[in-house]
């Protein structure tokens, strides 16, 4: 049995995919946006939360402000340039850089680490799964950002290293594998199939369903929460949204599915609000 899951709530207008527990520290902010409550128009419609791409500028910076008032974030918000691969930067010290709609980006890495209340972290996500991973006794939150090149070469294993040297315990994390491409959606070609091979082993089998010839079906929510598992996490506090993006054009953004077309993208959001009073997750 988990310790935490995923729902789906509104709030001014704003769809979100909350990561909830009833273990997180006080003020704890753990949420996934969907396409439905903002301003953008056209493919990118309507809460498109993308910094590049052919979105008017304005629209997408009032949705991010949209965004940040509906998971009750208030304070600083980091990003990064994800580039696929497993670096996990620690923010707390960081000035960061200032970049649209009022986020401030930590350099390269598709993992972001904080230990700090009053500061958040922000993954940007159109398939590529967000995991949350939060120790509620640190307290210590790290968000990542998971395609198959990310997660075969081990982000959420990084995640929880770096969560560790941040004073956080492995069998203590909670961790969420929130929206993204799902197993049915997911076909991949040989040189990913020999990747994950590589990675899982004899477990290869339980998250590749033959597709064709020298094709497959890869379930990242599987392979991730392995990993996880492998690293130390118990497996009790790990929690799969289980909800495809790529299936549903209504609620989210798909890169798979828009093949080319122009297309926004959907954010996670985590952090803990610095002197909240309210428990859980907003």
């Amino acid at each position: 049995m988990t310790t935490s899951r995923f729902l789906e709530v509104e709030r001014d207008g704003v769809g979100l995919i909350l990561w909830t527990s009833d273990r997180f520290p006080p003020g704890t902010v753990a949420a996934f946006s969907t396409r439905r409550g903002g301003v953008s128009t056209g493919p990118y419609a309507t809460l498109n939360l993308s910094l590049s791409g052919g979105d008017e500028p304005r629209a997408a910076a009032e949705n991010h402000r949209r965004f940040r008032q509906a998971a009750g974030v208030r304070g600083p918000v980091y990003c990064a340039r994800q580039v696929h691969g497993n670096r996990v930067v620690a923010v707390d010290d960081l000035a960061g850089e200032p970049a649209a709609a009022g986020l401030r980006r930590a350099g390269e890495a598709d993992g972001l680490l904080t230990a700090r209340p009053g500061r958040f972290l922000l993954t940007f996500h159109a398939d590529c799964l967000p995991i949350f991973l939060v120790d509620p006794e640190a307290p210590v939150a790290v968000l990542l950002h998971a395609g198959w090149r990310g997660t075969t070469a081990g982000i959420a294993v990084e995640g929880v290293r770096a969560a560790t040297a941040a004073g956080a315990r492995p069998d203590r994390i909670l961790a969420g594998i929130g929206p993204g491409v799902g197993p049915c959606c997911y076909e991949v070609d040989g040189p990913v199939i020999d990747r994950v091979r590589q990675v899982l082993g004899d477990g290869a089998a339980a998250v590749l369903k033959p597709a064709g010839p020298g094709r497959a079906y890869l379930d990242l929510w599987e392979t991730n929460r392995r990993l996880l598992a492998a690293a130390g996490v118990r497996e009790e506090n790990i929690a799969v949204a289980g909800i495809c993006t790529c299936c549903d054009a209504r609620r989210f953004f798909s890169y798979r599915r828009a093949r080319g077309a122009p297309l926004g993208q959907m954010a996670a959001v985590l952090g803990f609000s610095a002197g909240a009073g309210e428990a859980g997750a907003a």
